[in-house]
């Protein structure tokens, strides 16, 4: 019988000690602002000139690596239909040989050399929706 008190009493303190934070983490939830961030990286590869294509042996190098913001929306839902809409203006803004994953979040796209036609050098431009208490350059 003791231990049976044992145990509820141990079961009533989490439940009194959890309500407290899990109420808390649902307010901030409600109250945080949404921020859709752009990350765009830019990699470009090796060439290898005995071939003259991309050499497979020596991995690509990342030449531009940053995060831009977009815009602060007050809630999730208006984030991601601004991540929607922004997806779609940049899919537009590229050409044909652009490669682009659903759920709007993913664009990348080849840089050609003009001579050659050959791929020197990819793009990739992420969109997400982040609160605004996370940064992601940090």
């Amino acid at each position: 019988m003791k231990s049976l008190l044992v145990k509820l009493g141990v079961i009533l303190v989490s439940v009194i000690f959890m309500f407290p934070i899990i109420f808390i983490s649902d307010v901030a939830k409600a109250e945080c602002a949404w921020i859709l961030w752009m990350h765009i990286t830019e990699m470009s590869f090796s060439i290898d000139k005995s071939t003259g294509l991309v050499s497979e042996s020596e991995p690509p190098k990342t030449t531009y690596d940053r995060w831009f913001i977009q815009k602060a929306t007050p809630k999730y839902e208006q984030c991601l239909e601004m991540q929607r809409k922004t997806f779609e203006e940049r899919k537009k803004a590229f050409s044909s040989e652009m490669n682009y994953e659903i759920p709007f979040d993913v664009i990348s796209h080849d840089f050609r050399d003009p001579k050659t036609g050959k791929k020197i050098g990819t793009r990739i431009e992420e969109l997400k929706c982040l609160p605004d208490t996370i940064d992601p350059r940090k």
